[in-house]
C-alpha cells in the first residue's frame, strides 16, 4: 500500500541525493503488484532465537536488508514513519 500511494515519499538522503520509495523498489525490480504475502520471506522460528546472524537474515523482507531498514527500523531517514503507521 505504500509503494502505491507513497511512492514519492523521500526514503533517504546520500551524499545531497534524495532517492524515493519507487526508486529504491524500482532498483530491487520490484513493483507493488509484485508485493503479497508470500513473496515477503520473512519468518521467525527457533532457529533465529539464539543467533543475530541468522535473525537477520530471516527477518529481511524479500531478502533485501534495505527493505527491513525502511519498513522496520526507527533509525532510518523517516525517523521510523513507516514503522509507526
Amino acid at each position: 500500500k505504500k509503494l502505491k500511494r507513497f511512492s514519492e515519499d523521500i526514503i533517504e538522503e546520500k551524499d545531497g541525493r534524495k532517492r524515493t520509495l519507487q526508486e529504491t523498489f524500482g532498483d530491487m525490480g520490484i513493483g507493488w503488484t509484485d508485493l503479497c504475502i508470500d513473496r515477503l520471506q520473512v519468518w521467525a522460528d527457533k532457529s533465529c532465537l539464539h543467533r543475530f546472524d541468522r535473525f537477520n537474515n530471516k527477518y529481511s523482507p524479500m531478502g533485501q536488508n534495505e527493505l527491513r531498514t525502511i519498513f522496520l527500523k526507527t533509525d532510518n531517514a523517516m525517523g521510523g514513519r513507516y514503522l509507526a503507521e
